[in-house]
């Protein structure tokens, strides 16, 4: 039997997307007083409470990729099947023709998030009432929201699957985004209040943003049914593909940024309330290494994230298909296989309407950066130990946007100046709960949010690693790499 995948598949998996593995919120990094420029990712005023005056990120990143409807079970793969191409497709490849997973058997609207985030050097600067930070970065993130279940079963079991022929499915407002650029940004924050204990921080993030690829499917309506393995009939089919190809490599584009085939501005702003141990705030020092850390009883937090989006108009094309009562073939649609993105979508129009130049209808396109609104608390429990709270709430304006995972964790922690560890319990898209850890020596921090997937406690439908290099200098601490006459720090 042929097996090809329906044309709504064929559209959400065009060649025209790479998908490539921002970590999600990467907790043990970004929530800790030596957190630096990855605290200022959660929050721009997240670092005014900072133990380090002087915080440069080497290199560091993370990768995040979770679904509600692929898994492998976990009696059946070992870390080492994770890397190894050859174990996973002799031992996995009984499950499906198309890999080597399985998948949940209900009837749930279907969502998957890939994020991947690379920091390169960066620098986060305080002095006195000021905290400047300079970052760069690459980051690329694909997200599906709202997918119909019934499609990914087609896409795993082949049109000619018999409990779903027959049956008249009408879905509405789904799609699936990708976008990959590069980042540079620029913070900075001030400490505006400061009596009596309280103290209120505000903080902005302006970014560049030189988009590399990009490309979405957003599917309006798509009432169709599957007469048998060989035709799909369509009632309605109204769905928008656009991606941008760029005239130069991606290797090109990533050493020549400006070159880029899109462009765009981004912000994060955010504040923070700080209950202060101290009710006096300190004085302003001459020198940054002088200024003594404040410690504090609670700090709450509340930011927006990825304000903006990036305009794709070189090598760019956009795709409208509006089509009533249509009988297609799928064997007319398996020839789109291996075809390059514009040539397949001129096959495809033709198949549709019988014209290979009807569905063109634009080569500008815009897409969205996955904005969130987070809200985070930190408790400073007793000596060295933690405990945190994040919200993140993806906001979603446009079908075509990059989206976002909502997360809600709580997060204890012990942390020194040598030492830390976290243990992060979250749920992604406000299911399942899962535990990850955190450990940093100095200044090296690994970490994940999904410990259980990589000790096989339970199913692999997410992976999420992270990573960071770095160097900083305490405050209170100057001229000096032990403590001496200018050693201000007490024995936080």
């Amino acid at each position: 039997m042929l097996r090809v995948k329906g044309i709504f598949v064929l559209l959400f998996l065009l060649g025209m997307m790479r998908f490539q593995v921002q970590g999600q919120e990467s907790f043990g990094l970004s929530l800790n007083n030596y957190s630096g420029v990855w605290g200022s990712q959660a929050n721009p005023a997240w670092v005014m409470t900072n133990k380090t005056y002087l915080d440069i990120n080497l290199f560091g990143g993370a990768a995040h990729f979770s679904n509600n409807f692929a898994y492998i079970p976990a009696e059946d793969y070992s870390l080492f099947d994770l890397v190894s191409a050859d174990s996973l497709v002799s031992k996995y490849g009984s499950y499906s023709y198309n890999g080597f997973y399985t998948y949940y058997g209900n009837d749930d609207l279907k969502w998957t998030v890939l994020n991947t985030r690379l920091n390169g050097p960066s620098a986060m600067f305080h002095y006195n009432n000021n905290v400047f930070s300079v970052a760069t970065s690459f980051r690329s993130v694909a997200s599906g929201v709202n997918v119909p279940w019934e499609l990914m079963v087609f896409l795993y079991e082949g049109l000619g699957y018999p409990p779903l022929q027959g049956i008249r499915f009408d879905d509405k407002h789904f799609g699936l985004t990708q976008l990959t650029w590069e980042e540079i940004s620029f913070s900075y924050a001030r400490e505006i209040f400061n009596k009596f204990g309280h103290s209120i921080s505000v903080g902005i993030t302006g970014k560049l943003l030189f988009g590399l690829e990009g490309g979405y499917s957003a599917f309006w309506k798509a009432d169709y049914m599957a007469l048998n393995s060989d035709s799909v009939y369509f009632y309605e089919f109204d769905a928008d593909v656009a991606f941008s190809m760029p005239e130069t490599s991606l290797n090109t584009a990533i050493k020549h940024p400006f070159n880029a085939p899109g462009f765009g501005v981004g912000a994060d702003i955010g504040i923070v309330y700080t209950k202060k141990k101290n009710r006096y705030g300190q004085r302003n020092s001459k020198r940054a290494c002088e200024a003594t850390y404040e410690d504090y009883i609670y700090k709450i937090g509340l930011s927006v994230l990825d304000i903006g989006g990036i305009t794709f108009n070189r090598g760019t094309e956009l795709h409208a298909f509006h089509i009533k009562d249509v009988t297609v073939n799928t064997s007319d649609l398996d020839t789109i296989k291996g075809m390059s993105a514009d040539v397949g979508m001129r096959f495809l129009s033709e198949v549709l309407t019988g014209d290979p130049n009807a569905s063109l209808s634009g080569n500008r396109i815009r897409i969205g950066l996955p904005t969130a609104l987070s809200l985070q608390f930190d408790w400073h429990a007793y000596d060295a130990y933690y405990l945190s709270l994040i919200w993140v709430h993806p906001l979603h304006f446009h079908l075509e946007d990059a989206k976002r995972a909502a997360q809600l964790a709580v997060v204890p922690r012990y942390e020194t100046r040598m030492f830390g560890v976290s243990l992060p319990i979250s749920s992604l898209q406000y299911q399942t709960p899962r535990v990850g850890l955190a450990l940093r020596l100095y200044s090296l921090t690994v970490g994940t949010e999904c410990l259980g997937t990589l000790l096989n406690f339970k199913d692999l439908d997410s992976v999420d690693f992270y990573f960071s290099l770095k160097f900083s200098l305490d405050k209170g601490r100057c001229n000096s790499f032990k403590r001496g006459a200018c050693d201000t720090r007490g024995d936080w």
